[in-house]
């Protein structure tokens, strides 16, 4: 193959993948993480199997050992 079919496949190529990056990116914006940590007020110790819920769409999650607790795919907007 000549220089310049190469050059033209290359530059196919690179669009092809810039594109795909974009798309995920994208895609990857359509939803958010909360995360945290639960303590008990008065000793600041962690608190363990607490049930975090995230109200009105339906994701939540318990703490683990260190009282730390994770939610991921939440909608993007104000939640309580």
């Amino acid at each position: 193959m000549s220089t310049q079919v190469w050059s033209g496949v290359l530059r196919y190529v690179l669009l092809v993948g810039v594109a795909l990056l974009a798309a995920a990116h994208v895609e990857a914006q359509g939803t958010g993480t909360i995360r945290g940590q639960v303590v008990d007020a008065a000793t600041q110790r962690p608190l363990t199997g607490v049930q975090i819920v995230v109200a009105g769409v339906n994701r939540g999650g318990l703490t683990d050992a260190r009282g730390m607790f994770l939610i991921s795919a939440v909608p993007p907007g104000t939640q309580t």
